[in-house]
């Protein structure tokens, strides 16, 4: 019982240690960075794990505005369908952009350890955690879902493969980026030897891809949808 007691204590003090981090690269990035920079944070896992959860929570609320938890929705695809999609949208995201970040170090001849690139993405994903936290947010309390997330409100009726292709890159294009665009623009300049010039092009070639690779997938199953 006592080695039980001292699991569960360990576990939560990790777990509320996880959480600490989360809050403290979101409002003071600079002592986050220069923790991971030490070696003091290696967990990539935790803020990978809570966007999940949060993105599961908001299809759901979604799902539950719309009136079809245990139906088909409107499309034809079932919302279980729908959250597979959406989390397999975000694992292969992040697994493309970690292996782009890395390939840009290794060619440039940027040495870090091989963790450092993965910390860096997975933690670079805190803000998304807040933007399906608000959705999920929106929808509970007015029971309708958001259907012009971002700057897709500026776009008419996307028609065609390209025209949603566009839609879904500007539906990303939000404060939670900029966010996003900050925090890597502050963690890179604390990867040794980077120059500037260096920083600034892992900077567009990230983000763009981020951006790209995610906007496809989503365009995918939305392209689906119509046929």
């Amino acid at each position: 019982m006592r080695i039980t007691i001292e699991n569960v204590r360990h576990k939560t003090k990790h777990l509320s240690q996880s959480f600490h981090n989360w809050l403290t690269i979101l409002f003071k990035p600079d002592q986050f960075f220069i923790r991971v920079n030490a070696g003091e944070i290696t967990n990539s896992f935790f803020p990978m794990a809570l966007l999940a959860l949060m993105i599961i929570l908001q299809s759901i609320g979604q799902g539950a505005a719309l009136g079809h938890l245990d139906q088909t929705t409107q499309s034809g695809f079932s919302l279980p369908a729908m959250v597979i999609f959406n989390l397999a949208t975000l694992w292969i995201t992040w697994l493309w952009v970690i292996s782009i970040m890395r390939s840009f170090l290794i060619l440039a001849g940027i040495r870090c350890p091989e963790w450092q690139p993965r910390v860096i993405v997975s933690w670079l994903f805190a803000p998304l955690t807040l933007r399906y936290g608000v959705r999920l947010i929106y929808t509970l309390i007015t029971s309708t879902p958001i259907k012009t997330a971002g700057f897709s409100g500026f776009m008419s009726e996307p028609s065609g493969f390209i025209g949603i292709f566009i839609s879904q890159i500007l539906t990303q294009t939000d404060l939670y980026l900029c966010w996003q665009m900050i925090l890597l623009w502050i963690g890179l300049k604390y990867l040794p030897s980077i120059q500037p010039g260096q920083r600034l092009m892992l900077l567009i070639i990230t983000v763009s891809n981020m951006l790209i690779i995610s906007s496809l997938i989503q365009s995918f199953f939305v392209f689906l949808q119509f046929l």
